[in-house]
C-alpha cells in the first residue's frame, strides 16, 4: 500500500509538474479575462493594463481605452498584479498545508477551517507580505503557529514564483519552535507544483527541518486534485509521537470565494500503517 500512495503521488505531481510548464499555453476551459498589472515608471507615472507579450529587453502593454503601448525595461520601476475577481481556485496561496510562493494581496484575506477542528486565518499587509495564524479549537492555548510570507518573485509574471517565509509556534508544555525557509512554485492557480523547504530551532536548541512538495492539477472547472507530501526531522509533538510526515490526496471544489476539499492524509513514520488513513475535510472562504 505504500509503494502505491508513493507511485500515486507521484504520478500526480509529475503531471501537476508538466502541467505547470505548460504555463503560457491558453486553457478556455478554465481561464477568466487576463489579469491586470500596474507599471510603474522610473518617472513615477503608473500604467494599468494586460501584459500582452514580454523580453528581457521590452513588455507590450494593452491599456483600456487606449491601446498597446510598447515599454522598454529600462523604462520600468516595478510591476505588480492587480488583485481582481478570480475565476480559479481561490486558495492559490497553498495546496493544503504546503504553501505556495503567492500571497493574497493588500488588505484580503481568508479564513480555513481543517476538520473544524483546527483553524486558519490570513491577511494581506502588502502586495507581499501576509500574516497568518493557526490554532487547535478549543485548546488554543496549547497550540498556537503565527507565520509571515514575503513574496520575492511574482509566479503570475513569468509562471515561476519565490517566496520567504517564517514560522513561530507555541506548544503545550512551554515547547517553542521558529523556523525560516523558503518556497519555490512553478505554474499557475489552475496547475502548480510547490517545494518549501524550512529550518529552525526548538525550546531546547535542537535544530531541525521539513521539506514539503505539494502539487494542483485543475481538471474540470470548479474541480481540483491535490497532492502533498511532507518529511520533518523535527516537530513540536509528544515524546512518544512516531509520525515523521505525511502523503495527503485530495479533492477540492471551488468557486470565486470559498472552497469545499475532501480528503485523506496518510501519515508517514516507523509506528505508522501504511493502510491507516485519516479523513481530512476543509472550509474555505477568502475576501
Amino acid at each position: 500500500m505504500g509503494r502505491t500512495l508513493a507511485l500515486a503521488l507521484v504520478l500526480l505531481l509529475v503531471a501537476a509538474a508538466s502541467a505547470a510548464a505548460r504555463t503560457g499555453a491558453r486553457n478556455r476551459g478554465f481561464e477568466g479575462p487576463p489579469p491586470l498589472f500596474l507599471v510603474e515608471l522610473v518617472d513615477g507615472s503608473q500604467l494599468t493594463g494586460r501584459i500582452l507579450a514580454e523580453s528581457e529587453d521590452m513588455v507590450v502593454l494593452d491599456i483600456p481605452a487606449h491601446g498597446r503601448v510598447h515599454l522598454l525595461r529600462e523604462q520600468i520601476a516595478s510591476i505588480q498584479a492587480v488583485p481582481g475577481p478570480r475565476t480559479g481556485d481561490p486558495d492559490f496561496n497553498s495546496v493544503l498545508l504546503t504553501p505556495s510562493p503567492c500571497t493574497v494581496g493588500r488588505g484580503r484575506g481568508y479564513f480555513r477551517a481543517y476538520d473544524v477542528v483546527v483553524f486558519n486565518a490570513g491577511y494581506g499587509l502588502t502586495d507581499r507580505l501576509d500574516v497568518s495564524a493557526l490554532g487547535i479549537w478549543p485548546f488554543l492555548s496549547d497550540f498556537v503557529a503565527i507565520g509571515l510570507k514575503y513574496q520575492v518573485v511574482d509566479r503570475r509574471l513569468r509562471g515561476l514564483g519565490f517566496a520567504l517565509t517564517g514560522l513561530h509556534v507555541i506548544a503545550e508544555d512551554d515547547q517553542r519552535y521558529t523556523g525560516l525557509g523558503a518556497v519555490l512554485g512553478l505554474g499557475n492557480d489552475r496547475r502548480s507544483i510547490n517545494l518549501a523547504v524550512e529550518r529552525g530551532v526548538d525550546e531546547s536548541g535542537t535544530r531541525g527541518g521539513s521539506v514539503m512538495l505539494g502539487g494542483d492539477l485543475q481538471l474540470l472547472p470548479r474541480a481540483k486534485l491535490l497532492a502533498e507530501w511532507r518529511d520533518s526531522q523535527l516537530d513540536v509533538a509528544s515524546d512518544d509521537d512516531v509520525v515523521s510526515g505525511y502523503v495527503t490526496f485530495a479533492l477540492r471544489l471551488f468557486g470565486d470565494s470559498t472552497s469545499f476539499t475532501i480528503g485523506a492524509v496518510n501519515p508517514i513514520g516507523p509506528g505508522t500503517d501504511d493502510s491507516s488513513f485519516i479523513p481530512l475535510f476543509l472550509l474555505s472562504a477568502h475576501w
